[in-house]
């Protein structure tokens, strides 16, 4: 995890790839989407998670039973649009 002091203040688009464990139980995009949005508020990495305007290219990526994880892109947006 690579964010220091980083905050982002204003609109940003965010970029994330899930790879899951196995498809027991397999969640729904939407929740995935509210989650990351909520961890990434909690952890001090976007103020707030109305700030997120896009998921961009965010999609279940695949399965990875040994590196089950999220890879997250954050850019900030011009103006909240792209």
């Amino acid at each position: 995890m690579q964010w220091g002091n980083i905050q982002f203040s204003g609109p940003v688009r965010i970029d994330a790839l899930y790879y899951l464990p196995n498809l027991a139980h397999f969640p729904d995009l939407c929740g995935l989407f509210q989650a990351t949005g909520d961890i990434l508020e909690a952890a001090g990495i976007i103020e707030n998670d109305r700030n997120i305007v896009s998921w961009g290219v965010s999609r279940i990526a695949g399965i990875d039973k040994e590196n089950p994880r999220v890879e997250i892109t954050i850019s900030e947006t011009e103006k909240g649009w792209e």
